[in-house]
């Protein structure tokens, strides 16, 4: 017979076996699935959210980037939604649907993310940098802005191709705008858009915009009311990827400060950070500003679907 003291000790023994076996088992039924981020010119991107969500258990897992753009992320077996988002203002969003993982398997995903086209929707990049012999994984989602901006998706673009229906409107460009430098072209395109939607004067603009990675994309932008009569932005943009044509309705321009008007690059160009968020400090209506102190965001139940512009 087991004395008094020998009862508490076996049950200890016996939580600390089970507790040291469940680990090991639990590692050997999971997976480890290391990702790396770098931009297009092979930089590695630091700081980068990564996030796992489960498609059926809704269970997710998140990590960041180290300094060589890499973070290793341990997932229990399932099919997974990978979003990678880097702080980097310049860089589109990634996101990777139906991502399997398997029981014990080690895995690497290379991804490449995207420059921004400047002033444009800042749209989730189509997954074209996974490596396919690494890492098979399915499709990828069509390009779309977070669901509030509601962008929709066509096959051609009506007035890019042709300007039907638009005769009577005020026409502008085609203005020519740089990734890295402030053109006459972007504070023309600021001017235009801003005058026409505020005084209520239907326009249509045409930009080209220069990127890092993609040549040159062309934008159209429409001021015009809508059958309810509220005024705001159509706007088309045609580009070298799938799907070639993309629109987008703003139901209104929001104009904010430039803190260092003189700086080409970031000030002058780069896109908006955080993404999602209008900047608090805006300029009123009635502020009358020449366009190289001010940026223009479009803007869609008061949250961006734009860069500045």
């Amino acid at each position: 017979m087991l004395s008094p003291s020998v009862g508490p000790v076996c049950a200890l023994l016996l939580l600390f076996t089970t507790r040291y076996c469940a680990a090991p088992q639990e590692e050997a039924n999971s997976a480890f699935v290391t990702v790396k981020v770098s931009d297009t010119l092979g930089t590695p991107v630091t700081n980068t959210r990564i996030h796992f969500l489960e498609r059926s258990s809704k269970s997710h897992k998140e990590q960041t980037t180290d300094e060589t753009g890499t973070a290793t992320v341990q997932l229990q077996p399932g099919l997974f939604d990978l979003s990678v988002t880097s702080p980097r203002p310049d860089l589109m969003s990634l996101i990777v649907r139906d991502v399997e993982v398997k029981r014990g398997e080690h895995r690497q995903l290379d991804l490449v993310l995207k420059a921004k086209i400047p002033g444009i929707i800042d749209f989730v990049d189509p997954m074209e940098g996974l490596e396919p012999e690494r890492a098979p994984l399915g499709d990828l989602e069509e390009p779309t802005k977070k669901a509030t901006t509601q962008a929709a998706t066509q096959q051609g673009c009506r007035y890019i191709q042709a300007r039907g229906g638009l005769s009577g409107y005020d026409s502008g460009g085609p203005y020519t705008l740089d990734h890295f430098r402030l053109t006459k072209g972007r504070t023309d395109l600021r001017e235009f858009l801003w005058t026409h939607w505020h005084e209520q004067k239907k326009g249509v603009a045409e930009a080209r915009v220069g990127t890092v990675d993609r040549g040159t994309v062309k934008v159209l932008y429409i001021v015009r009311p809508d059958a309810a009569g509220k005024w705001g932005i159509d706007g088309e943009l045609d580009r070298p990827m799938d799907p070639p044509c993309v629109s987008f309705h703003a139901d209104s321009l929001v104009r904010v400060p430039i803190a260092k008007p003189d700086e080409d690059y970031p000030s002058q160009t780069i896109g908006l950070w955080p993404p999602d968020k209008i900047p608090q400090k805006r300029l009123g209506d009635s502020d009358v500003k020449d366009a190289r102190f001010y940026r223009v965001i479009l803007a869609r139940e008061n949250k961006p679907i734009s860069d500045q512009i």
